[in-house]
């Protein structure tokens, strides 16, 4: 969605982008490539994509930092690097197509690969321990959370008899057998790979927190965008800019209000933005993606 990310944040041509994100670089270069006297920040927790990001981003080098770390503790970043104002950040949550693509990093099932999913290796915590080491009960709450799966239950109970379990595709073919043939649109392992995931990478926190840390950056008249990819992710962002823009979020049955909450943020567009047809037709990972943006009072 670079056009639609470019129109959510104009007109913002002075300042520092952040791209929370960086992934492969599509936004950021775009961003440099509208607007001349801008400079940019490209964060990702992934150290692999940040060498994919510094070859994409070859000619600007000069005015982008790329560091490595988590979106959630952007400022820290930020002021730590003395880039100045900021005017936009972008959020694109999710995967993406190079950590896909990857035979072994564990975040397919159409790759035969060991459990894994995390985004920093680094990390001494992956979809193995998660597999593996949660009781059936915790298993199940993941699975139905954070995957939005109703046949939680079965596949938990399923896991837990046939462990040790050690590759995408042992786990792909168990939910497979448990939830039945595949006659959807997605593949019936979709939902629990998405969960374990989230689980391993604690990607919900780690968009609050973001969220929060975001705002708190932008300078007034900055714009945040994000990019989500489930409801889980665009239902804590909608909730989030409907908040941040209300003058009051006391409880409904309280006729006084107590809570002396001042509006952030203006809400330039309330309804989300889709890619478009054609961007769908050429991309079909896109289809999903739903972005929302604010500006910072």
């Amino acid at each position: 969605m670079v056009s639609e990310v470019l129109r959510a944040l104009e007109p913002r041509p002075r300042g520092c982008f952040v791209d929370g994100t960086v992934g492969m670089g599509g936004h950021t270069l775009a961003v440099l490539r509208s607007y001349s006297e801008a400079n940019a920040m490209g964060i990702d927790i992934d150290p692999a994509s940040l060498k994919i990001a510094r070859g994409y981003l070859a000619g600007y080098l000069d005015r982008i930092n790329l560091v490595e770390g988590s979106y959630a503790r952007m400022s820290c970043l930020v002021r730590r690097e003395k880039l100045g104002r900021v005017t936009g950040i972008l959020l694109d949550l999710g995967i993406s197509s190079a950590q896909l693509d990857s035979p072994d990093r564990g975040f397919s099932f159409r790759f035969d690969s060991p459990l894994d999913m995390r985004f920093d290796r680094s990390r001494n915590f992956s979809a193995f321990d998660v597999v593996n080491g949660y009781g059936e009960d915790a298993l199940a709450e993941v699975i139905h959370s954070f995957g939005q799966e109703r046949r939680s239950r079965k596949i938990a109970l399923e896991i837990v008899r046939r462990r040790p379990i050690r590759t995408t595709g042992e786990l792909r073919d168990l939910v497979s057998r448990v939830v039945g043939v595949h006659s959807g649109k997605i593949h019936p392992a979709t939902r629990v790979f998405q969960a374990i995931r989230i689980a391993v990478n604690e990607e919900l926190k780690n968009l609050v927190r973001g969220l929060v840390d975001g705002l708190d950056l932008l300078t007034h008249g900055g714009r945040l965008v994000v990019i989500s990819y489930h409801s889980l992710e665009d239902r804590i962002v909608k909730n989030f800019f409907r908040d941040e823009a209300r003058a009051c979020i006391c409880l409904p049955e309280i006729s006084v209000c107590r809570c002396d909450h001042k509006p952030k943020v203006y809400l330039l567009k309330k309804k989300l933005m889709r890619p478009s047809k054609e961007e769908i037709a050429s991309n079909p990972r896109s289809r999903s993606a739903r972005l929302r943006f604010a500006e910072k009072i």
